[in-house]
């Protein structure tokens, strides 16, 4: 779910998002993924458009353009293509303009640069700062203090900053 004043966005496991407007008590269908999938999570990006993170190993992550266009596919230099995009997204938090944090089910926690088109991984498999106890990510959060907390399934809860890495 993503909340935007008087709208919830609501993901399904039907591959569907619907907006539930609080005041109207009405739902809006918003969009049907291609693919069967559930959707995990909706992140409105700075650039306009929902980011949407799905059950789908072959697709992973998607975005909606502005005129409801789905983007599957994510430039990233330093991997392959298809290491971004096979894998189950449970959540996403956009960190500034154009720079996310992508948890997966299986693939540890991602920071995604699209304006300089690179990926850095915080694994079970990664050594010393980028080093997690469990691949498996569950929810990002900013506290009001603005640090953002990754909680795992099975390997705890942990801050992530940006120029410390995992703490």
């Amino acid at each position: 779910v993503m909340l935007e004043g008087d709208i919830v966005w609501c993901g399904t496991s039907k591959n569907r998002i619907y907006q539930f407007n609080t005041k109207t008590k009405k739902f809006t269908h918003y969009h049907t993924s291609p693919r069967t999938a559930s959707i995990y999570s909706i992140c409105r990006a700075s650039d306009g458009g929902p980011w949407v993170g799905t059950s789908d190993r072959n697709v992973g992550m998607l975005k909606i353009t502005g005129n409801k266009k789905i983007q599957t596919s994510f430039e990233a230099t330093n991997i392959s293509n298809n290491n971004l995009r096979q894998t189950s997204v449970r959540c996403i938090m956009e960190l500034r303009k154009g720079v996310f944090l992508i948890g997966t089910r299986n693939n540890g926690l991602l920071k995604y640069d699209e304006n300089n088109k690179l990926v850095e991984r915080y694994n079970e498999d990664q050594t010393g700062l980028n080093h997690l106890y469990s691949n498996y990510i569950t929810g990002i959060l900013k506290d009001s203090s603005q640090r953002i907390w990754v909680g795992t399934f099975g390997g705890g809860l942990f801050l992530y900053d940006e120029e410390k890495r995992i703490i």
